[in-house]
């Protein structure tokens, strides 16, 4: 972890968030950036069901390659 760059550091609940996610799906997220990026989805998801209803959703994030 950068202790520079404060985006670089990740919170336990994004930590959990990211375990989370790799026990229902066997997808492994980067503590910090990418987890980040799929918990803002996640939350916009539940926050705005009906807009995202009957659509299908690809979360394709770049970062960190």
């Amino acid at each position: 972890m950068c202790m520079q760059n404060p985006l670089a550091t990740c919170s336990f609940s994004l930590a959990e968030f990211a375990l989370d996610i790799a026990a229902q799906t066997g997808i492994t997220l980067d503590p910090c950036y990418t987890c980040k990026a799929a918990y803002g989805m996640v939350q916009e998801l539940k926050k705005n069901p009906s807009q995202f209803k009957g659509n299908r959703i690809l979360f394709l994030h770049t970062g960190n390659i």
